[in-house]
C-alpha cells in the first residue's frame, strides 16, 4: 500500500499524523477528501489547536500514468498565504472508523493502526 492509496481510503473526520521532508508534522482530522483512483486526491484538514496554521491541503494528481509526489500546504493565519511543507514522507492513520459504501450502504471497519513512511533514498 502507498502514501496515495492510504491517504485515500481516510475517512471524514479520521485523525492523521502527516510527516514532510521539511520537518513539518501535523496531526489533526480529516474535513474533507476527494480521492479519484488514477486521477487526483485532495484532503483538506483542519487546525485543532491554535498554531501558526488555520488549515490545511494535501494534494496528488496522475500526469501521464504516474503520480505526482503528495504535498502538503498549510494556511498561514498572519499573512494569509500557503506555506508549501515539501513532499509527504509519512503518514499515520490514527483510529479506527466506519465509512458507508453508497452503492450498497455496508459498512466496513477500518484500522487506524497503520504507519507508511517513504525510504528517502529512493
Amino acid at each position: 500500500m502507498d502514501f496515495i492509496e492510504t491517504l485515500g481510503n481516510l475517512g471524514q473526520k479520521q485523525r492523521v499524523r502527516l510527516s514532510f521532508d521539511d520537518g513539518t508534522v501535523i496531526e489533526t482530522r480529516v474535513n474533507q477528501s476527494v480521492y479519484t483512483p488514477g486521477e487526483t486526491l485532495r484532503l483538506e484538514l483542519a487546525s485543532e489547536q491554535p498554531q501558526q496554521y488555520h488549515r490545511y491541503r494535501i494534494r496528488a494528481h496522475v500526469e501521464g500514468d504516474t503520480w505526482t509526489p503528495v504535498r502538503g500546504e498549510g494556511y498561514d493565519r498572519t499573512g494569509e498565504t500557503w506555506t508549501d511543507f515539501g513532499n509527504l514522507t509519512k503518514v499515520t492513520p490514527m483510529e479506527t472508523y466506519r465509512t458507508s459504501k453508497s452503492s450498497d450502504m455496508e459498512a466496513q471497519e477500518h484500522t487506524g493502526d497503520g504507519e507508511l513512511e517513504k525510504d528517502r533514498n529512493v
